[in-house]
């Protein structure tokens, strides 16, 4: 017997701007950065003429861009809008994780855990906020890489709410996902917008969001960009649906 899934309400269904939804840790453009080379499967080309980035389904979409760029709003509308037609995918972000991290190995500020060297610091730099990560917090970001892997190989689609850190972040995905159907997004916004919203959030780390708007896109390479900055969440999630080919 057919079962009839009841639509879910999300930010939104609620009309907020962007400068009010709630985000996690935008026109889009086409194509990957100039000069990039993917090192991973990604999704399967669109035939010449196509809106799609893919004719099949990919195993797993990866949303990668600075804290408060709008991540999590996308990530999450887009799960909800596929379940109500049951459709499943398995929203996974690199916040899960981290916040599994117990306090005595983390470091904002004058907040310094006992063993922050060996978990995640975020640091004050000449260059702007920074965040570095000790043996425990590479073991940590593997385990989660790994496991959007596993989920994928064990027939999974999976969406992921990403902000790549550094360079041996952005290899670790690319070891973890060899042989996946991957589409990588960058999902922009500026850096003004982007530290508004962090501000507004209260529980981020001051300047954090505006360095990321550089440092998450620095080593990533992307299969088609959004930018969040002045685009409405409804008007982000067209796109990506357009994009994937839903």
């Amino acid at each position: 017997m057919p079962v009839r899934v009841r639509p879910r309400r999300t930010d939104l269904d609620n009309g907020q701007s962007p400068g009010a939804v709630a985000h996690g840790p935008c026109g889009a453009t086409g194509g990957r950065s100039p000069g990039s080379q993917h090192q991973v499967s990604i999704g399967r080309r669109a035939h010449p003429g196509h809106d799609s980035v893919v004719q099949g389904k990919s195993a797993v979409v990866i949303l990668n861009g600075a804290s408060s760029a709008g991540k999590t709003t996308l990530a999450t509308a887009f799960r909800d809008q596929r379940a109500a037609v049951g459709d499943f995918w398995l929203l996974i972000g690199i916040d899960d994780f981290l916040a599994k991290l117990p306090i005595e190995w983390k470091a904002a500020g004058p907040d310094v855990g006992a063993f922050a060297a060996d978990g995640i610091r975020f640091e004050a730099t000449a260059e702007g906020a920074r965040v570095r990560l000790g043996s425990l917090g590479r073991q940590l970001l593997r385990a989660y890489q790994a496991s959007v892997a596993a989920a994928a190989h064990l027939g999974l689609k999976v969406i992921v709410d990403e902000v790549v850190i550094d360079k041996t972040s952005w290899k670790g995905w690319k070891v973890a996902l060899a042989g996946l159907d991957v589409v990588w997004v960058g999902i922009r916004c500026s850096a003004e917008m982007a530290e508004q919203r962090n501000r507004a959030r209260g529980d981020r780390f001051a300047g954090l969001a505006r360095a990321q708007t550089i440092t998450a896109h620095r080593d990533a390479t992307y299969d088609f960009e959004i930018d969040t900055t002045t685009q409405q969440p409804r008007e982000a999630l067209v796109e990506l649906n357009r994009r994937l080919g839903y």
